[in-house]
């Protein structure tokens, strides 16, 4: 596994513009802003920055990556609107990682 360092830093300054957007969409709420910025990051970063040797399984773990940003950002913005308590944010994205770390060990356990 390889990290190419442009597309974290391109990953890094997304997650950037993520979290000043929940930053101005919350009216400076730390918490609310930086929770869904994090969960993002990480799959914003996997997605762009990290590179497995076995093209298939690399593909594969990006199509899941991409999948589980999409959802990640819809069901935060969507939270964010409604302004959902913390807890709830807390443990809904933390419900989304999970799975996702789980999905990809998964995949990578895989034989084919």
């Amino acid at each position: 596994m390889k990290v190419n360092p442009l597309m974290l830093v391109v990953s890094l300054l997304v997650g950037g513009m993520m979290f000043y957007g929940f930053w101005a969409a919350t009216d400076g709420n730390l918490a609310y802003s930086l929770t869904p910025s994090l969960a993002g990051l990480v799959l914003l970063a996997t997605l762009m920055a990290v590179r497995i040797a076995n093209p298939r399984l690399s593909a594969v773990i990006k199509v899941v990556s991409g999948i589980f940003f999409v959802v990640a950002v819809v069901m935060n913005i969507l939270l964010v609107i409604w302004t959902a308590a913390l807890p709830t944010l807390l443990i809904s994205n933390g419900l989304l990682l999970c799975a996702w770390l789980v999905l990809v060990y998964a995949i990578g356990r895989s034989k084919k």
